[in-house]
């Protein structure tokens, strides 16, 4: 059979290579690992240094919007504590106006109170006037009343006594002076004067003129076309003078104390009245009926408008000398 022998030396060779080998293999495993773990870690290294790079780069930019941030916050701040202050000064602004407000608002109910007071007392004292004005206007009315009939009265007592109970006539001597193809005249005018008892004031008034001779030299100055009238004047062709008036003031009988009219006598044609408020002493001639335009209401300028101008006489002849005075220069 065959038996064990001991190796012969090329097989302890091949041994010995493979050994060797074998050693240097297990020598380079080790650097090969440490290469690689070399090599990872600078990778990891780098990576990290680069991480902590972009790390870095962005906590300087948090840190700067920190800043920002924080310098925005104090900005805030600075505003908010600004705008506290400022409502605080509102504050106090609108209260302080609440206040005067509130004052001026007592001063206005104040002063409409009196004014509503002072009001009272105003209408009440007006109400008072008035009715002390009703009064003492009544009693005026009254005295007025009483004071005209007495006139009346004792106008008729003396217009029957010292110149009859009428109808009275007054004849008027009219001088006509010379003008275009005319040549100068004497002409007269015949009036009769209304009833005593119709008119005796106005009636009484122009009796009294004529006895004192108070028209005579007089002129007839007014010519238009609804009347012609006499007047207490004087014209030499070119000035008007008015001496005559103060005889007629120095007499007391330039006017009518009322405005004495009836209903009765009319102001129709060629009735004859007194001019003027308060009438007197001039008196016209109507050509025409002017019973609306000098009766009661007819003249509208005066203060009393519902006054009449009075109407006392009517003209009975001398129409052609009336006439011939409206054929002379109107104004």
């Amino acid at each position: 059979g065959v038996s064990s022998s001991t190796p012969t030396p090329a097989n302890n060779l091949y041994n010995s290579k493979k050994k060797s080998s074998g050693s240097s293999s297990s020598a380079l495993i080790p650097w090969m690992a440490c290469v690689a773990i070399t090599i990872i870690l600078s990778m990891t290294t780098w990576n990290y240094s680069s991480r902590a790079s972009a790390l870095q780069i962005e906590l300087q930019h948090l840190e700067y919007e920190h800043r920002v941030a924080v310098e925005h916050e104090d900005l805030l701040a600075k505003k908010s504590e600004e705008y506290s202050r400022e409502k605080t000064k509102l504050s106090r602004r609108v209260a302080e106006l609440e206040k005067t407000n509130k004052d001026l608002m007592g001063r206005v109910q104040k002063k409409d109170n009196e004014k509503k007071e002072m009001s009272n007392h105003v209408m009440t004292a007006v109400d008072s006037m008035k009715e002390h004005t009703q009064s003492r206007e009544d009693a005026l009315f009254e005295r007025l009343e009483l004071l005209t009939e007495r006139v009346v009265r004792e106008n008729l007592r003396e217009l029957n006594e010292r110149f009859g109970k009428g109808p009275h006539k007054v004849e008027f001597q009219v001088e006509l002076p010379e003008g275009e193809g005319r040549s100068p005249s004497i002409g007269s005018i015949l009036l009769e004067l209304a009833p005593n008892d119709l008119m005796p004031h106005t009636v009484h008034l122009f009796l009294e003129q004529v006895y004192h001779k108070l028209w005579d030299g007089c002129h007839f100055l007014i010519n238009q076309a609804h009347i012609v009238q006499a007047g207490p004047h004087r014209y030499d062709g070119t000035v008007v003078s008015s001496e005559q008036l103060e005889h007629f003031e120095e007499a007391k009988l330039d006017i009518v104390y009322f405005q004495e009219y009836s209903d009765a006598f009319p102001h129709e044609k060629y009735t004859v009245g007194i001019s003027g408020r308060p009438g007197g002493p001039d008196f016209y001639i109507n050509l025409v009926n002017n019973t609306i335009n000098h009766g009661p209401g007819g003249q509208s300028h005066h203060d009393l408008h519902e006054e009449a101008d009075p109407c006392f006489a009517k003209v009975v002849d001398g129409f052609s000398v009336i006439d011939r005075m409206r054929a002379y220069p109107t104004g």
